[in-house]
């Protein structure tokens, strides 16, 4: 038997949120969040890397630069011991040797393109090389009077401390201005 209609208590109107809702609201808060900081991360990686190239560009780019100058105008190209000597009469001075004719070694050492007067003075050019990386080919390689070089060089860059090391190697060629004249005229 059931109660008269009388005797029934209203229940009052459910206001707020059940135990379930909130739950479920939570659960799809927490996954908004991780996707908002899986994005956040993705960025900050991708950040650090386009910094740490655009680093390296500007390395390669002002070391290649600085040697290039300095070959074009040489007398004179030697190799010996994984050093290149560039023979040259200079109107100032240039890593280290005074103005005038003289002598500029290039070689890697240290972790760096380093010149110098091969004795005393030694100047880091370019950081972030791998040793014994620079490989010098005079052209031609007969005994002819020279008319250019080949240089390759091993650039080397991490993504962060503790990561691999990656390899970026970089060859480039340079013909010497006062070799190729005779040529032309």
């Amino acid at each position: 038997m059931s109660a008269p209609s009388s005797c029934r208590i209203p229940l009052p109107r459910q206001s707020g949120l059940s135990l379930v809702e909130l739950m479920v609201a939570m659960v799809l808060g927490l996954l908004l969040l991780a996707g908002v900081i899986q994005v956040f991360l993705g960025n900050q990686t991708t950040y650090r890397e386009t910094q740490r190239l655009a680093a390296l560009q500007e390395a390669i780019g002002y070391g290649v630069d600085f040697m290039v100058r300095d070959i074009r105008g040489a007398i004179a190209l030697e190799v010996d011991n994984g050093m290149l000597r560039v023979t040259r009469d200079r109107d100032l001075a240039w890593c280290g040797v005074d103005a005038g004719v003289g002598d500029v070694f290039y070689y890697v050492a240290a972790g760096g393109l380093r010149c110098g007067d091969g004795a005393t003075q030694n100047h880091e050019l370019v950081p972030g090389l791998k040793d014994g990386s620079m490989v010098i080919r005079l052209i031609p390689e007969d005994n002819v009077p020279t008319i250019g070089v080949r240089i390759s060089l091993v650039f080397e860059s991490r993504s962060a401390p503790g990561q691999p090391v990656h390899e970026h190697p970089v060859q480039f060629h340079v013909a010497l201005r006062n070799a190729l004249l005779p040529y032309v005229q």
